[in-house]
C-alpha cells in the first residue's frame, strides 16, 4: 500500500522496530524476530481484519528483499509505504500492537487502544487488559473493545511527570555535551538516586 486512502476498512497496525534492538533483545528476546509476532497476531485476527505491517524509516535498506517478499506472501498481511504517516495510520486504525515501541504509547495518546508484548516504561498505561499469548485471539478482541478516556490519560500523563528527570541520555560517543554539562549530570545523578531509592529502598538498623 502507498496511500493511506488504500487501507483497508478494519485492521490492526503493527508498526516494525529497529533491529537489533535492545529494549527487544534484552526483556523480550523470544520476539526479536519481529516476524514472530506478525504470525501470532494475523493467526488471531477478527475473520473481516487485516493486519498492516509498516518497516521503521532507519532500517529503509538495511533488511533483504527476502525479508518483505515473505512479508507480503502472509495471509492478511498488507505492507504500507515507509512514507505514510504513522499517525494517520494509528488514527484508522483499530488497535496497534509492537513489541516494545513507542507507537503503542502514541496510540494510548491518541484514544486508540494499543498494547505491547514486552514490558515497557508505558505498559502501565497501555497494557490494563491480560496479553495472554496463549489466547491472542480473546486478547486481540478485548483490545480492540477498549475505550479510552481522556480523564484516564491526563492522570497517567500527571504520573509520568512526576517522575520525570529532564537529562540526556546518550553516550559521549553521540553526544560529548553529556560529560561536559554540570547540569545534564546534576539531574541524572538525581534520576538514579530516585530510582534506586525507589526500587531499593534503605532499611535502617535498629
Amino acid at each position: 500500500l502507498n496511500y493511506i486512502n488504500e487501507l483497508p476498512e478494519k485492521f490492526i497496525y503493527f508498526p516494525l522496530q529497529l533491529y537489533p534492538e535492545a529494549s527487544i533483545h534484552i526483556p523480550s528476546p523470544f520476539f526479536k524476530h519481529q516476524e514472530r509476532v506478525i504470525d501470532l497476531i494475523r493467526l488471531s485476527l477478527p475473520i473481516d481484519y487485516k493486519l498492516i505491517v509498516k518497516e521503521h524509516p532507519l532500517m529503509e535498506g538495511r533488511r533483504s528483499q527476502k525479508f518483505y517478499k515473505a512479508l507480503s506472501r502472509k495471509s492478511g498481511v498488507r505492507l504500507i509505504n515507509t512514507e505514510v504517516d504513522s499517525n494517520q495510520i494509528i488514527r484508522r486504525s483499530s488497535l496497534t500492537i509492537s513489541v516494545s515501541g513507542t507507537a503503542v504509547l502514541e496510540a494510548y495518546l491518541l484514544k486508540k487502544p494499543s498494547f505491547s508484548i514486552g514490558e515497557t516504561t508505558f505498559s502501565n498505561f497501555t497494557n490494563t487488559i491480560k496479553v495472554d499469548l496463549n489466547d491472542m485471539e480473546k486478547t486481540i478482541s478485548c483490545y480492540i473493545n477498549k475505550k479510552i478516556s481522556e480523564n484516564e490519560i491526563l492522570k497517567n500523563l500527571a504520573l509520568l511527570y512526576q517522575n520525570t528527570f529532564h537529562f540526556n541520555n546518550y553516550s559521549i560517543e553521540y553526544d560529548p555535551k553529556f560529560t561536559r554539562s554540570e547540569k545534564n549530570i546534576s539531574n541524572y545523578l538525581k534520576a538514579l538516586d530516585f530510582f534506586l531509592k525507589q526500587n531499593y529502598p534503605v532499611v535502617k538498623k535498629k
